[in-house]
């Protein structure tokens, strides 16, 4: 039996050959395989459509398509799927996020993007394990050894310790928000 490849994008079919196969958007074709994922993905499709649209079902692939219609109705599944998750995830995410922050401010103002992200940021920060550590530390040689395991950084234990712990605090926070 021939090896072939699938384009993931395009669901074009081709024949199996070394340069092709090392490359990211070529996976191995079987017909059979090809088959069930079709299934998944068609019964994926429906539940996410039926969340979306309550009550729509999907329809049940023809087991006798052609190969190449069969990767190309795989190729446009695997897209429509991926489409509607990532619609999804964005839409539960910002829900979150709503919810997390809320609209309004208790004064009954309503907030800006600014002041969104400034209270979620806070959030974060509140919520870090290291930073709430960093709060906990007792003395320098604490605030020290982070910094030196962390970091890679050594401090000058002859400063306070609120000094030491504010200055691993500032540190931690630049790291959670770099870009």
């Amino acid at each position: 039996m021939p090896k072939y490849l699938r384009q993931t994008g395009s669901g074009h079919i081709y024949h199996w050959t070394p340069a092709l196969a090392k490359r990211p958007d070529m996976i191995p074709y079987n017909e059979e395989t090809a088959r069930i994922r079709m299934e998944q993905l068609q019964k994926r499709l429906a539940e996410i459509k039926a969340r979306k649209e309550a009550g729509e079902k999907g329809t049940a692939g023809n087991p006798n398509i052609t190969m190449i219609e069969q990767a190309k109705e795989l190729a446009s599944l695997e897209t429509e799927v991926e489409r509607l998750e990532n619609e999804e995830r964005v839409a539960d995410e910002a829900k979150a996020m709503e919810e997390a922050t809320g609209n309004v401010k208790a004064e009954g103002k309503a907030m800006t993007n600014e002041d969104i992200v400034a209270e979620a940021r806070e959030k974060k920060i509140e919520a870090d394990p290291q930073v709430r550590a960093i709060r906990a530390m007792a003395n320098t040689d604490d605030v020290e050894s982070y910094m030196l395991s962390e970091f890679g950084e050594n401090i000058d234990k002859r400063r306070a310790l609120k000094a030491l712990k504010d200055y691993a605090e500032m540190k931690r926070i630049d790291r959670m928000f770099e870009k």
